[in-house]
């Protein structure tokens, strides 16, 4: 089954969501308008995995092999600006994608830069909300605070995950979230950072340091070995959701 005919499927079997939309979001009209973009049967649309309110599919410009991203089907800025009846689903689905990337391919590792609002750089050029998951070797957490920017920058603990950043988005704050295995979620406030700044962290680390910019490099071997390896293990496995799978 095409990605098109998945999503038009998702909308037939729940009837009762209706998906707040934007024309402009390249999130929207990439995965929810189908028949308003000719992106959407990229290999980057592939919609591994699916619930009520989220999405699972590879990232374009996967620096690493096994990039996912999870992505909110109606518009929002960020997760932490999800409503109070998403959070237990997307706790859930966080933990379980989480599960299938250790699995396939390592210890994942959980982040998102955080807007306060639209046209930030710190939102990296896609103003809708979306988690990276992806295999590190290393603490992304270490590895930025030692960039200048966030030298003097403090970290707080979020045992509760992205729903313990609500308060400071509510606030009006940028943030950067976190997660890394084995260890309590953390998150910071900032206000200005250059663009794509966790995706130039990574690409240091990973011997490609002016390879980050999504637009520039898609690291289609990647994106293609990701969906290549995880599409069996997401479409025969139940999620900690609850869901039944889609086949891709």
């Amino acid at each position: 089954m095409g990605t098109t005919d998945r999503i038009m499927q998702h909308r037939s079997e729940f009837p009762d969501w209706s998906c707040e939309i934007q024309g402009e979001c390249r999130l929207c009209s990439a995965l929810f308008m189908p028949h308003a973009n000719s992106r959407i049967n990229l290999v980057e649309n592939t919609v591994l995995y699916e619930t009520p309110n989220f999405v699972v599919v590879p990232t374009l410009g996967a620096l690493v092999e096994g990039w996912v991203l999870i992505i909110s089907k109606e518009h929002h800025l960020c997760m932490a600006a999800l409503p109070p009846d998403c959070q237990k689903e997307f706790i859930s689905l966080s933990r379980f994608v989480a599960e299938v990337i250790g699995e396939n391919y390592g210890p994942a590792t959980l982040f998102e830069h955080g807007p306060a609002s639209h046209g930030l750089t710190i939102g990296c050029g896609v103003d809708h909300a979306h988690l990276h998951v992806l295999p590190l070797a290393f603490s992304l957490k270490e590895r930025a605070s030692k960039s200048d920017v966030l030298r003097n920058v403090e970290w707080a603990k979020a045992p509760d995950g992205l729903a313990d950043v609500s308060d400071i988005h509510s606030a009006g704050e940028s943030y950067l979230y976190v997660a890394e295995p084995n260890v309590t979620p953390e998150f910071c406030a900032v206000r200005q950072l250059p663009g794509q700044f966790l995706r130039r962290v990574i690409s240091a680390e990973v011997g490609c340091p002016d390879r980050y910019d999504y637009g520039q490099w898609h690291h289609t071997d990647n994106i293609k070995g990701t969906v290549d390896k995880l599409s069996l293990p997401f479409s025969t496995r139940e999620g900690s959701t609850g869901q039944t799978v889609c086949t891709p």
